[in-house]
């Protein structure tokens, strides 16, 4: 594949072969071999590559015969079709059709809504494809499926133009097969095309091996870089786009039950409740989705490492639940507890989104899992507040789940995540509220904080030194005792703070008495606000002097210290 980039919906397989960055060269040999040539010269490395096949839907008319056809999963090693080179003479395809015997036959087993595109053409045809799949054009040139119009005209068996009538993106629900009659130990000098219901196509050869020069002419100049079937930029300029169908009014309803149109699967609807936690706010949402360029949604590579990594998560974090909503055009994350579950919510446009690869992936999940940490510091619904949760999925959550390996995810996958909060308006980088909504600087400190192992910075609920106010106290009752109630500035650390041994009361009788301690029984802390709690007094007090209340050695749940300047207050009321 074209710099071993992920491309297509057509389930690409990583595999590795030996690269050397400055010729570009690649050699399919084996790790050993590839050392010796490191070893020799640093400009090799052993890589990853990514590769996939072109393949014709399940119940696809393959002709093997003159008028005669057999259905493509049927075809076997050594059967024969019929097949034909191609000759262009004046801008116009020549097929010579001769029969020769099946040399590679397979294909994806039967599996729930699989990336496809579906084309109607002439006066009956149809016919489903992967993304991939070439087809011969009536200039004699090739396009993959998701690259066509309706401006193209395919080819029938005798030469002659078949006008487009629909290009429809959509997920096809049973088996894909291939079929090639060349020989993979073999340069090809010759490509080979294939007669499918009733129009030409290239064998899976003819796709594989597409980098090679002789392949590469066959197809239209610039083919790489033309908008594929799905995307925004397929769909300017064309007012019979929907971005995932391009339709004439020719075309047809789909005679092939066993494919759904994307749009009839996009149905504006969210299963995300009200009050869930997003991974941006909606503001920097909507600039994701006009600032960001998209892959189509055929391109579903990131889809199977979706899966991969569910997987992976939920063998250490068994009580989250990972979706992925793929029609979801909504570029967003969000974490929620519904129904008894605790889910992440991704949705489909966040994968397709240019610069995405698993890494960053891997890094939205983590900071999903995060939400449903145990941490004081939490939000309204009562998951961990946005900039600790960017915190602890870099540093905890990934550092469990790739123990090993941390520095290969967490590296590439910031730079992702860099990547996708550049897309957001300089307005909208501001924060509004420090728990919900910090300021995209401030969670992109708070990941490099956890990165290379310092605190969590303030601006996202970190600990600030002499942060911590004892602000108020008052006389009251608490269980039919005496108590004093106080009120500080932040939540208190549970352990320090129910130490009775950090309270010291005070009142004072006069010279030469001095300061006289008031006995302390025990402190309660208010569950619901453990920035208020209660000391319960061991007996009567006098309510005729001022009392002072003294605390020390108290800090806040997010690490910050008590300022000795307000460590002091004077009790209100009267006991």
């Amino acid at each position: 594949m074209p710099d071993c980039t992920p491309m297509g919906g057509n389930f690409p397989v990583e595999t590795y072969n030996c690269y050397n960055k400055v010729t570009k060269e690649r050699r399919n040999i084996t790790q050993g071999a590839c050392q010796d040539l490191r070893d020799a010269n640093r400009d090799w490395s052993w890589e990853p590559c990514y590769c996939c096949c072109s393949c014709f839907a399940w119940g696809t008319r393959i002709t093997v015969a003159p008028d005669t056809y057999r259905i493509v999963q049927t075809i076997g090693l050594g059967d024969p079709v019929l097949t034909t080179r191609v000759e262009v003479v004046g801008g116009k395809p020549q097929l010579t059709w001769v029969s020769r015997a099946v040399t590679f036959s397979d294909g994806m087993a039967p599996a729930p809504h699989q990336p496809a595109v579906l084309l109607q053409y002439g006066d009956q045809g149809e016919l489903a494809v992967t993304l991939d799949q070439p087809m011969l054009l009536a200039n004699g040139m090739l396009k993959a499926a998701d690259r066509l119009t309706t401006d193209d005209q395919l080819v029938d068996r005798e030469g002659r133009p078949v006008p487009l009538h629909a290009v429809i993106l959509g997920k096809y629900t049973i088996g894909f097969h291939s079929l090639t009659t060349q020989d993979f130990g073999q340069d090809v000098s010759a490509e080979w095309f294939l007669e499918a219901n009733g129009v030409i196509a290239g064998d899976h050869m003819v796709l594989a091996m597409q980098d090679d020069d002789t392949v590469a002419a066959r197809f239209v100049k610039d083919h790489h870089d033309l908008p594929r079937l799905g995307s925004k930029a397929y769909a300017e300029g064309r007012k019979d786009c929907s971005g995932n169908a391009l339709l004439t009014r020719q075309a047809r309803e789909i005679a092939n039950e066993a494919f759904l149109s994307m749009d009839e699967l996009i149905n504006g609807t969210s299963p995300v409740p009200y009050g869930s936690t997003p991974y941006i706010t909606q503001k920097q949402a909507a600039n994701v989705a006009v600032n960001g360029t998209y892959r189509s949604m055929g391109q579903t590579f990131l889809v199977h490492d979706f899966e991969y990594l569910a997987k992976v998560f939920n063998a250490f974090f068994p009580k989250i639940n990972f979706y992925l909503a793929w029609e979801d055009t909504h570029p967003n994350m969000f974490a929620f507890q519904a129904y008894g579950q605790s889910t992440v919510y991704v949705s489909g446009q966040l994968l397709r989104l240019e610069g995405m690869f698993k890494q960053g992936l891997a890094f939205l999940m983590a900071q999903g899992v995060a939400r449903f940490e145990s941490a004081s510091y939490t939000n309204d619904s009562g998951l961990v507040c946005t900039g600790l949760a960017d915190y602890f999925g870099a540093n905890q959550i990934l550092q469990t789940v790739f123990y090993g390996s941390y520095g290969t995810w967490v590296n590439p996958g910031f730079e992702q995540i860099k990547k996708l909060f550049a897309l957001i308006d300089e307005a909208n980088l501001i924060g509004h509220e420090m728990c919900s909504t910090p300021s995209i600087p401030c969670r992109l400190e708070s990941i490099e904080a956890a990165i290379i192992g310092m605190p969590l910075p303030a601006c996202a609920g970190g600990p600030v030194p002499y942060s911590l106010k004892l602000e108020s106290a008052k006389w009251t009752t608490r269980e039919g005792a005496t108590a004093v109630e106080a009120s500080f500035s932040h939540r208190l650390d549970l352990i320090a703070a129910k130490d009775v041994a950090n309270y010291r009361l005070t009142h004072q009788h006069g010279a030469p008495e001095g300061n006289v301690q008031i006995p302390l029984a025990l402190v309660q802390l208010d569950i619901n606000d453990p920035s208020r709690l209660w000391i319960i007094v061991d007996g009567h007090v006098s309510g005729k002097d001022p009392v002072t209340l003294t605390v020390r050695d108290l800090y806040a749940d997010n690490g910050s210290t008590l300022d000795p300047e307000a460590s002091s207050v004077t009790v209100g009321g009267k006991p």
